[in-house]
């Protein structure tokens, strides 16, 4: 049983992500979602901290809008965004 502490947090942001990357869920939905239950990585081993930072730092540079991508510096879409959350998800998977 998961407290709603970290171990919740990294829980809800993996759940996410799999969703995501399943095409279950929009760009714009798990933006929201994921930056919602981002949570502090103190206590993680450092290839799930690693991969979670990586998630971040994706939906960090995604951005819904496709008129506005173009002007954000390192703007990315959303299949740009799945195939981070699948690589890194394959990454925690291999690992």
């Amino acid at each position: 049983m998961h407290s709603d502490g970290p171990d919740r947090s990294v829980e809800t942001q993996l759940q996410l992500s799999r969703r995501f990357a399943a095409g279950m869920i929009s760009g714009p939905d798990f933006e929201t979602a994921f930056m919602q239950a981002r949570g502090a990585n103190a206590g993680l081993t450092r290839v799930l901290a690693d991969v979670l930072d990586q998630i971040f730092y994706g939906v960090d540079d995604y951005v819904a809008d496709d008129d506005l991508r173009p002007e954000v510096y390192g703007g990315i879409d959303e299949e740009q965004l799945r195939e981070i959350v699948r690589a890194q998800l394959r990454r925690l998977d291999e690992g």
